[in-house]
């Protein structure tokens, strides 16, 4: 009888885990669910908050060889936002043989689209709060998986140490280029443009800014750069031998170790005034922090994150100091005092509407300066 039990018991069991299973897929299938549209009457027919893909040429690819593509949701409004997605970077034999996987979630880039992260997208994306100041805005999803800040155009075999290769290839300029062109068929002159991005994106998003502001150069733009402080003296190298991004596309300035903060310095002197760069970032980026010892080669970790700190807190307060129309978000909500650490990335996370720095909350700043024009930097304590 016993016996009896146990196994009426396994096999309850088996069944449970198998219906958990097929439920999970059921849910995965639907959230990861689009739309394969081409043009704009495709999107005029899109149903709102529903995702639509639109497959690029072959031209376009990931780093490790797979399809590339991008992804469109259909606002109530004539305004658009453009958002450049992040993931890591690859720049050496370590960085390449790593990348991030679902068993290793360390590493240290995408080498494919994640369809999952485009799914769960919360924050500036979620068309059903109130609370959202694009709520009811176009939206262009600009996926990354390049590892190289959306603006690479070079193929790299990676040589290991254990004598294989790694086949990277840094895209992102084509597949940048090709869905900025569909983008400029699709919307004409929206009313107010946000570029926004993070992380990664929000580098790759700065970049490509001022070609985009050419383009919409009747519109109110804003540029969201969320997480974006990163000083090497290897930028150079990188981006001009390793990457081998294009000057004159997007990176018509001069590449300083402080790779944002001599974008940004450029721009005060070239920027069209239709442009307001807003820049976010916590005081202790736990993952820029970490990015920046592997990009550096540190060995003592004791107290790099005060001088990534204190260099992140420079490098605004050098730009804030221009006549750059430059505002800032610096915060330390969130904060790990015995790392130190703070949060990494928040306008596409529930973050977006939880953090407050100064009695003012991430989303209602952002809200006053896109929507009211009420143009202030939050956080200026931490700049003395």
């Amino acid at each position: 009888m016993t016996k009896r039990k146990l196994k009426l018991a396994a096999s309850i069991i088996g069944l449970l885990i198998l219906i958990a299973l097929i439920a999970v897929v059921v849910l995965y299938s639907i959230l990861i669910r689009t739309t394969k549209i081409s043009s704009s009457s495709d999107l005029a027919n899109l149903p709102l908050n529903t995702w639509g893909r639109i497959d690029l040429s072959d031209k376009t690819v990931c780093s490790d060889g797979s399809d590339y593509r991008i992804y469109v949701r259909r606002g109530e409004t004539d305004n658009l936002l453009i958002h450049f997605s992040g993931g890591g970077a690859a720049w050496d034999a370590e960085t390449a043989s790593h990348p991030i996987e679902v068993n290793n979630i360390s590493g240290y880039y995408f080498a494919y689209i994640w369809e999952i992260l485009r799914a769960v997208l919360g924050g500036i994306f979620q068309q059903d709060n109130p609370k959202n100041p694009f709520h009811n805005w176009n939206e262009v999803y600009i996926p990354y998986c390049t590892a190289d800040f959306h603006i690479g155009a070079a193929t790299v075999n990676y040589s290991l140490a254990n004598g294989e290769t790694q086949t990277i290839h840094h895209n992102g300029q084509q597949n940048v280029t090709e869905a900025l062109d569909w983008v400029y068929t699709t919307f004409n002159n929206p009313g107010k443009l946000v570029i926004s991005g993070e992380s990664a994106g929000a580098f790759g998003s700065t970049f490509w800014t001022p070609s985009i502001a050419e383009h919409y150069a009747q519109s109110h733009i804003y540029h969201i750069g969320d997480g974006s402080y990163l000083e090497s003296p290897r930028w150079n190298e990188i981006i001009e031998t390793v990457w081998q991004a294009d000057p004159e596309n997007n990176l018509d300035f001069e590449v300083g170790d402080d790779l944002i903060g001599s974008a940004y310095l450029h721009y005060n002197q070239s920027s069209p005034a239709n442009v307001t760069y807003l820049h976010i970032n916590t005081v202790y980026d736990e993952v820029l922090i970490w990015f920046s010892a592997k990009l550096n080669e540190v060995t003592d970790y004791s107290n790099h994150a005060e001088i990534w700190s204190q260099g992140l807190r420079d490098s605004i307060r050098q730009v804030d100091t221009s006549d750059l129309n430059y505002y800032y978000y610096i915060t330390d909500y969130g904060l790990n005092p015995e790392k130190p650490s703070t949060p990494h990335t928040s306008i596409g996370a529930p973050l977006f509407y939880e953090m407050e720095q100064d009695g003012v909350k991430l989303f209602e700043w952002v809200q006053k300066i896109v929507l009211e024009n009420e143009h202030f930097s939050v956080g200026s304590q931490f700049l003395q």
